[in-house]
């Protein structure tokens, strides 16, 4: 993939990945290009809080 593809891709999936509330702006996002709304849910993924409220948005 190129730079500008993988650009593309970050920005169409703009969810935050912990609290799942959508990220108008992705300023914080890891290596995998997963988005996060703000640095308390980025410091919080591993927390089996925040694994429960991801399992339970996915039904």
């Amino acid at each position: 993939m190129r730079t500008d593809e993988i650009r593309i891709h970050h920005q169409a999936d703009a969810t935050c990945r912990t609290c799942g509330s959508t990220v108008e702006a992705p300023r914080f996002f890891d290596t995998r290009g997963h988005h996060y709304c703000a640095p308390e849910c980025w410091e919080t993924v591993g927390d089996r809080a925040a694994k429960a409220h991801a399992a339970m948005e996915l039904r």
